[in-house]
């Protein structure tokens, strides 16, 4: 697994780690990671942490890896040991080396902007968050959801918070069932004192 980034043939640590989830969406999954290959900062790793349901599936996901072709990404299925998005986001921030750590889904997709603006502020935060445009379960359309550190109010796909902070999940049930961990997170973290900062833009899509 990649754990360093090779520029110019220097090798240094990544300002980021993306951990990825997937599931059994290699379509969507290629066009999440197409997003992260055109990001104008160019110094992050991605991890693709794969709870696929079958065999076939990760078939497909290890494929779309393959297909994208950006020796920056690296594959690691997960799904025999995490039930949930959220424990294989935590798999990931082990193997991750970025001071950064951003948890996209495979549905989702970043502006190319995205990095390079949410890490402007990276010497004033523990965590930085922006608005994203959400899919149909707000109000039966499509929206932008204006993020705020709580519960019900941000996604984990839109915010970035150090490694060095990096928590986990610590609420998510232990079978899986769709549950708000990431806004739990981030409620612990606000409690713990950390210092948030938000980007006030629309930077990220979940389709």
């Amino acid at each position: 697994m990649a754990l360093l980034l090779v520029q110019g043939g220097i090798v240094t640590a990544p300002a980021c780690t993306f951990i990825v989830s997937a599931f059994n969406r290699p379509t969507e999954l290629k066009l999440c990671l197409l997003s992260l290959v055109l990001q104008t900062r160019i110094d992050w790793l991605a991890i693709v942490t794969d709870n696929a349901s079958d065999s076939l599936y990760q078939d497909l996901n290890e494929e779309a890896v393959r297909w994208v072709g950006d020796d920056r990404i690296t594959y690691m299925h997960t799904g025999r040991n995490c039930v949930s998005c959220y424990h294989s986001g935590e798999v990931g921030a082990i193997e991750a080396t970025g001071n950064w750590l951003i948890f996209p889904s495979d549905d989702s997709y970043y502006c190319p902007e995205f990095l390079e603006r949410m890490l402007e502020v990276e010497q004033d935060a523990d965590c930085i968050f922006c608005d994203v445009l959400y899919d149909r379960r707000l109000a039966g359309r499509r929206a932008v959801l204006s993020t705020e550190p709580r519960e019900g109010a941000i996604d984990k796909i839109c915010f970035a918070v150090r490694r060095d902070k990096f928590i986990g999940f610590p609420d998510q049930p232990a079978d899986g069932r769709s549950f708000p961990a990431d806004g739990k997170a981030i409620e612990r973290m606000v409690a713990s004192g950390y210092r948030m900062r938000k980007i006030d833009e629309c930077l990220v899509v979940h389709s």
